[in-house]
């Protein structure tokens, strides 16, 4: 998967700036260099910095005439789906402090999600569960970005800011920092906030305690809402990334698992009848 989403990227790319392209080829050769390194099984789950960012440059060259067309069917997709548009009626009815406060604390969360499952694996040489979250983490951003490719939306970006009184706090401003360094126009449907989450999740629920698998999709749960609440994303776009991660995942599950590589010594073969 890592291979031909960068072959993808390089046959995009080449109309364009050659130099993105040749990067895009040189990565192929990427798995086969860490293969008999530690990061053999986990470099996929931070392959999703460079997809997401990457979203932002090439964006406009596949589609100069911008997304304000579909934004304008997406929302009436969504007015339909769901009699109003929660990105703006739910902060009107509920424009209360301490709901913000919580909604942009389960916004940040996922940026620990995202990166603290694959670490914690890692450093407990948990190869088989590393190897899987990895997969299950590429897979689902991959697809999100394919999907941005084809039919970008910028979502509620360019709205006019929530209220004053609800832009504070210390969650408010991580996640206005991390908008500010990396955020990508066109990548609003299905939103990788309730894509990611729900992926994560997922994976907990398969590998850690019941209880901390429960904690999980309940967290993954109020990251979605969150990203109606704090303006981020339509509704679709949270409803969109949910279905895609749990549709993903059924599929994953009924994969046959591969072995993992790297993070632990391998055995010599026994002698049989040993």
């Amino acid at each position: 998967m890592f291979i031909a989403y960068n072959l993808l990227l390089a046959l995009l790319w080449v109309p364009h700036n050659l130099a993105f392209a040749g990067a895009h080829i040189a990565a192929v050769v990427l798995p086969t260099l860490l293969a008999p390194t530690p990061f053999a099984d986990c470099y996929p789950a931070f392959a999703v910095i460079g997809i997401w960012t990457e979203m932002g440059a090439i964006l406009p060259l596949l589609h100069p005439d911008g997304a304000a067309s579909r934004d304008a069917a997406v929302l009436w997709l969504d007015g339909k789906l769901f009699g109003t548009h929660w990105h703006t009626e739910w902060l009107a009815r509920m424009p209360w402090g301490w709901l913000s406060s919580l909604m942009y604390a389960a916004y940040c969360s996922y940026y620990a999600l995202l990166l603290g499952l694959p670490i914690w694996y890692w450093l407990s040489r948990q190869r088989e569960a590393l190897a899987d979250v990895a997969f299950r983490i590429l897979l689902v951003y991959a697809s999100c970005a394919v999907c941005y490719l084809i039919f970008p939306v910028i979502g509620p970006a360019p709205l006019p800011p929530v209220a004053d009184a609800l832009r504070h706090g210390a969650f408010f401003e991580v996640s206005a920092a991390v908008q500010r360094a990396g955020d990508s126009l066109g990548t609003s449907l299905p939103s990788t906030h309730a894509a990611g989450s729900m992926t994560i999740a997922l994976a907990a629920w398969r590998w850690l305690p019941r209880p901390i698998g429960v904690t999980a999709v309940g967290l993954a749960v109020a990251i979605a809402l969150a990203t109606v609440y704090t303006q981020n994303h339509y509704a679709i776009d949270a409803a969109a990334g949910v279905v895609l991660a749990v549709c993903l995942q059924t599929i994953v599950s009924r994969l046959p698992a591969a072995p993992a590589t790297a993070l632990a010594p391998r055995r010599r073969a026994l002698p049989a009848g040993a």
